[in-house]
């Protein structure tokens, strides 16, 4: 069952606004349904338990519940209801359905990763489903942005799948956001949520398969394989025709990444790679007009940066005057339209959009300080790197013994650590940090280390 985790989190079109998107979505009722089956047939095992909840994440979330109310109520009665804001009733069942949708990923990942027959079948399900669907949506993605073919193919399945984001229509009146902006998307709403999909989810085990030259997929030897290397190259191909900023941050992380996990002999060869590729990119740039606007738009020259800049530092500045439990999940509209400095708001979105409607939270660092305060972001952030640290020594005693598996382990603690590289510089930006494949990608590699340590354990004990 841990091979379908991944696939269905790729349907992330949202069928209400009234509620969180993690909510109004299917893999919300699949990941239930899925969940109660495996339950139901684990709790008649006699090897596998179903999951409790420990008495600290039930006083956690208990916490969280109890702030976030606090927090809504405070800002209730120092703003009215608007538009910049998510309402009283609204704002509480809003933060009680994102508990959920965490609760749900952790569930389910608990009881489908149960064993490392299982954590190969989701890593393979992982890989094998990008490959499906670089064919059958990206690649007529690139296909429909650069040519006026398969315009018909892609305006279809965006129709069927594609998010959009409510009253933004502009972006997809030829029918999907690839036809209309010239941007490859995938399924999400826009651009820069597709590279923070591919650089948290999909690239962290390409790039630690090629550190370690190792083969998810092999039945029998675990060796390198030329398909990561040319899955990692699609990856940078399509981060780059997704023309965002998010797409090229992701590549520049990649790379960083790479020469991070790889041995000395192997940073060498990536060197020289990359000062072929970088004279080879300063040619195109000279001599394309195509590279030479797509690296300016987005990198050299970028503009449109007065709204995201304003808006982090208001919420930042929310955060100072409300640093313990935060203004409330949702609640930062109002706060934001006192705190982001004027010198920003002098722009056409601004005024048409932001002003009219809400403004937007442009920074996930900046949306959790402000939304949840240090009451609920302190104690994730110590969870993460509680893990963070077993990881590493896990990894170290790993590569000290004789454990048979080991090089399957050590490939996935790189990978995690990649995953947590990518997700926490992503987040200085904004992208949907709840979504499904976002949390379920977390739990499995925190559900990989248990695995890992129990199998580590029963080794050393037959010896």
């Amino acid at each position: 069952m841990s091979g379908f985790l991944i696939p269905i989190s790729f349907f992330v079109k949202t069928f209400s606004y009234g509620v969180p998107v993690t909510a109004a979505e299917v893999p919300f009722i699949l990941y239930i349904l899925l969940a109660m089956y495996q339950a139901k047939n684990n709790g008649l095992s006699e090897t596998v338990s179903v999951p409790v909840f420990s008495q600290r994440a039930v006083f956690f979330v208990l916490l969280t519940l109890a702030s976030q109310c606090i927090a809504i109520f405070l800002s209730s009665t120092r703003y009215e209801t608007s538009k910049q804001n998510a309402g009283l009733i609204h704002g509480l069942l809003d933060v009680i359905l994102i508990v959920f949708t965490i609760v749900l990923a952790w569930y389910v990942v608990k009881v489908t990763v149960i064993s490392q027959q299982s954590v190969l079948t989701f890593i393979r399900s992982l890989l094998i489903s990008f490959i499906v669907f670089s064919i059958l949506v990206l690649l007529p993605q690139i296909i429909a942005v650069m040519t006026p073919f398969l315009h018909s193919w892609v305006n279809l399945v965006a129709h069927l799948f594609e998010k959009h984001w409510f009253k933004r229509d502009d972006w997809y009146y030829m029918g999907s956001y690839a036809v209309t902006m010239g941007r490859v998307n995938g399924f999400e709403a826009e651009a820069g949520y597709l590279a923070a999909q591919i650089g948290c989810v999909f690239m962290p085990p390409v790039i630690a398969a090629v550190a370690n030259h190792f083969d998810f997929l092999s039945k029998e030897r675990r060796q390198y394989h030329w398909m990561y290397p040319v899955l990692l190259i699609w990856m940078f191909a399509v981060l780059a025709l997704a023309k965002t900023t998010t797409g090229f941050l992701v590549i520049g992380l990649g790379l960083t990444a790479l020469f991070w996990k790889s041995d000395h002999r192997h940073k060498t060869i990536y060197y020289f790679i990359v000062i072929i590729l970088a004279v080879f990119v300063g040619v195109a740039y000279l001599g394309s007009g195509f590279v030479r606007n797509l690296l300016n738009q987005y990198i050299f020259q970028k503009g449109g940066t007065a709204n995201r800049l304003g808006g982090t530092i208001g919420l930042l500045i929310t955060f100072l005057h409300h640093p313990i439990i935060g203004v409330g999940n949702n609640w930062t509209g109002s706060y934001l339209m006192d705190f982001v400095p004027k010198a920003t708001r002098n722009n056409p979105e601004y005024y048409f959009v932001y002003r009219r409607q809400s403004y937007p939270i442009l920074s996930n660092w900046g949306g959790w300080l402000a939304q949840f305060g240090l009451i609920v972001v302190g104690p994730v952030l110590f969870y993460i790197f509680k893990r963070l640290n077993r990881a590493f020594h896990l990894r170290q005693e790993l590569k000290e013994s004789n454990f048979k598996s080991k090089e399957l382990y050590i490939t996935l603690i790189d990978s995690f650590q990649i995953f947590v590289l990518m997700y926490s510089i992503l987040a200085l930006l904004i992208f949907t940090w709840n979504e499904y494949y976002m949390v379920i990608t977390f739990f499995f590699y925190v559900t990989v280390i248990g695995i890992a340590e129990k199998n580590l354990d029963k080794e050393k004990e037959s010896v």
